[in-house]
């Protein structure tokens, strides 16, 4: 089997549907990142509460409940498994934070806490 080192993998926790809460089924995922050494940018959209999944109960006129959990310090987190960490606070940030990621040895988890820094 040949390896394409032509393409980039970026990992959003809470990605994929089967992930309920999101996030929270990523932290062995994390682990074996910084096991295998893997340059990988890890993105943590932290809105502080399931926000999607709140916002589809509001619209569907349904009570916000059970969806507002206590997060953990994400990049406390992180730092706790021997990943670098970022955190962008300004969508300028965003993009160096990811080219950085690449070009370092090992993962590096990137917590996006302001809900416009991606347009």
């Amino acid at each position: 089997m040949q390896e394409n080192t032509n393409k980039i993998w970026c990992r959003c926790p809470g990605e994929l549907p089967h992930e309920t809460p999101p996030g929270l089924f990523t932290v062995q995922e994390l682990a074996t990142a910084v096991q295998e050494n893997l340059s990988l940018p890890i993105l943590v959209w932290n809105n502080d509460a399931l926000g999607q999944i709140r916002d589809d109960m509001i619209a569907q006129g349904i009570a916000e409940l059970g969806v507002i959990p206590r997060n953990p310090d994400f990049i406390a987190l992180g730092r706790a498994f021997g990943c670098r960490t970022a955190a962008i606070r300004a969508p300028g940030d965003l993009g160096p934070a990811v080219t950085a990621a690449l070009a370092a040895p090992g993962p590096t988890l990137i917590e996006i806490r302001d809900p416009g820094a991606i347009a």
